[in-house]
């Protein structure tokens, strides 16, 4: 059996036939390609961007005059557009992408169309260098008389990035069509066709029957991601058809029973969030025991997850990997490596033909990567906490290296320090660049403290010299005495401050055993503080204590997975003295809560339906702990339990 349905893949030229609901955009894409060469096409992940151009667009015109080259970024986007020319021409090498155009248009007598897809990923994984030599072939390109057309396909949430594109290129934005999701009317009618052409029925009414698969994919929301309808009928279709033809398949010759959904089998379904995280989980569990039977112990008992996560990048896109198909050896391309260590290379390369042939990787152009986005927003949200911890850190590292760029500002010592812990783990997924930029701010801010130290030291030495002198003077000068003495008192009192702003600086971003030295170091010069500065640095000694036991309790309990009580833990150290790491700890705390009861609920609904009774009282058990009191886990439970 093979379903008629695209799963996750893009609809090309030879399924114009079967590709319905987007004709208005078609139109008014044709007509922008045929006054204008360069073209934006832009919208939301989901809404069928690379389709409409390869499917929609391709189907206006005839095989002869439709000469497409489509780009993807792989390595780097320069070398890619000039590998694609050269497989176009039939070259081992070519002078330059002008000339490769020209000479395309003089033997195919046709406009060549270059249509870069996903370009999102210049920008998430290139470095400056190779966005702005994009920027130049680009304008080199379109200030050429050369026939030719170029289209950009993007994710609108990176349009932004195309901003600094458009110094170089500024009719960028001139030409744009942004693809709406598509609306509930548009989804009938593409099911309805679907249906008609392969011999679908629905039970009736069918107007109820194709409202309950919409709400299914849509979540009640407007607009439907396409892919996730796609996967939602490749599903449904599967499992109809076993129904339909159990144990054979329809007689050759024979006329086909046509296969019908009904309400009942679309409720059993569920929503495509379930849909999709079963899919998922079952070929992550599959293909986990064919690792733990092949390879033995070497084998981690994450090691899908894991492999599946290094083809997501931090910002929850497609990360393409290169590889070379040595034999019956899969070689990965050496930089990618670091992304799957420890997991021995033998081990990877076994996963990721097995993960193609589930549909979740595809190989194509010496890359391998995911099959869609859609799979990418699943897997990252998906993703521990620590995980999120050193995504979070990259984006505030790119984020601080693009304002280096613009002010030449160095990282401080307080924000290195934030990032220590995490920089072994960080450095491999870095740029040249941003690796560069790190170490020139550490010796930046090492070179600061020496200055800062040796300051501070002169200070301290004129200060003794001054007490030295007053107290030699004192016999003869006594008002020169208490001038000095007051220098010094001033100056040990500057000394405690200093001391206790590092201290505090260091308790906010949650390093509590150093915040305590740095406490510490204020005591030789108690006896120049006053009574409220003692009791102060007293008071945050006991109350930074405290906060350190709560912090590592709740810590503890958070590896436990007893998120709740990790929350209570940070929101006790938060009242005890509040700032925004504890805030942020709690919040985390509360978000981790959240994500495992909906995992609980979702696992326990699962286990009912494969009526596992036993199996989904635990997992609503654990719910309820989680979240006391909550109806919907306390109903679940007593189901569960036959109650």
């Amino acid at each position: 059996m093979k379903s008629p349905f695209k799963f996750l893949d893009a609809y090309t030229a030879e399924d114009r036939d079967q590709f319905w609901g987007r004709e208005e955009e078609i139109a008014a894409l044709y007509s922008m390609v045929a006054q204008n060469r360069l073209i934006l096409v832009y919208g939301q992940s989901g809404t069928g961007k690379t389709s409409l151009v390869q499917c929609g667009l391709a189907s206006r015109f005839d095989s002869t005059d439709w000469l497409p080259l489509f780009v993807r970024r792989q390595g780097d986007l320069n070398r890619s557009l000039e590998t694609r020319l050269e497989q176009a021409l039939g070259l081992p090498k070519i002078e330059s992408p002008a000339a490769a155009l020209e000479s395309l248009y003089e033997t195919f007598l046709c406009t060549p169309y270059l249509i870069f897809d996903q370009l999102e990923e210049l920008f998430v994984l290139g470095s400056t260098q190779e966005q702005q030599l994009f920027a130049n072939t680009i304008r080199g390109l379109l200030e050429t008389s050369i026939p030719c057309r170029i289209l950009f396909i993007i994710r609108e949430e990176y349009l932004a990035q195309l901003y600094t594109t458009e110094r170089t290129l500024p009719t960028l934005f001139d030409r744009r069509l942004r693809v709406e999701p598509m609306s509930s009317a548009k989804v009938k009618r593409v099911l309805n066709s679907s249906f008609e052409r392969f011999n679908i029925a629905v039970q009736a009414p069918a107007e109820e029957t194709l409202g309950q698969i919409i709400d299914n994919i849509s979540g009640e929301k407007a607009g439907i991601q396409l892919p996730y309808l796609q996967v939602y009928l490749d599903t449904l279709y599967r499992e109809d058809f076993a129904r339909t033809y159990p144990g054979s398949s329809p007689v050759e010759g024979e006329p086909w029973k046509p296969v019908e959904f009904t309400r009942q089998e679309v409720k059993a379904l569920g929503k495509i969030e379930n849909v999709l995280e079963r899919f998922l989980r079952a070929q992550r569990e599959r293909i986990q025991k064919e690792l733990e039977a092949n390879f033995g112990s070497i084998v981690a008992e994450d090691t899908v997850r894991k492999v599946l996560d290094s083809f997501v990048s931090d910002e929850g896109t497609k990360r393409p990997i290169g590889y070379e198909q040595k034999g019956e050896t899969l070689v990965l391309d050496r930089a990618a490596t670091a992304l799957f260590e420890p997991i021995p290379l033998v081990v990877v390369a076994y996963t990721c033909r097995a993960l193609e042939q589930a549909r979740l990787l595809r190989f194509a152009d010496q890359y391998i990567e995911l099959a869609h986005d859609a799979l990418a927003q699943l897997i990252d949200n998906q993703r521990t906490t620590e995980q999120r911890r050193i995504r979070d850190a990259l984006n505030r590292i790119q984020s601080n290296f693009r304002e280096h760029r613009e002010s030449g500002e160095f990282l401080s010592r307080r924000q290195l320090n934030s990032l220590e812990e995490l920089l072994p783990l960080l450095r491999p997924r870095l740029s040249s660049e941003i690796n560069e930029f790190l170490e020139k701010s550490r010796v930046r801010a090492i070179a600061l403290e020496q200055v800062e130290l040796a300051e501070e030291r002169r200070k301290r030495r004129q200060a003794r010299r001054i007490a030295i002198i007053g107290f030699a003077l004192a016999a003869l000068a006594t008002l020169a005495f208490f001038l000095a003495l007051q220098q010094y008192r001033s100056a040990a009192r500057n000394a405690a401050a200093a001391y206790r702003n590092v201290a505090i600086a260091l308790k906010i971003e949650g390093k509590y055993k150093e915040a305590l030295t740095q406490l510490e170091k204020i005591e030789p010069f108690l006896s120049v503080l006053n009574a409220a500065e003692k009791s102060a640095n007293l008071q945050l000694r006991v109350d930074w204590l405290q906060v350190q036991q709560l912090v590592a309790t709740g810590d503890s309990l958070a590896r436990l997975e007893e998120f709740r009580l990790a929350g209570e833990q940070y929101q006790a150290a938060q009242r005890q003295s509040p700032d925004a790491h504890l805030e942020a700890l709690a919040m985390q705390a509360q978000k981790d809560l959240e994500t495992a009861y909906r995992q609980n609920m979702l696992n326990g609904e699962t286990q009912m339906l494969a009526h596992r009774n036993d199996l989904a009282t635990l997992s609503f058990e654990k719910a309820l702990r989680l979240r006391p009191d909550d109806s919907a886990a306390t109903r679940k439970l007593k189901e569960a339990r036959g109650q």
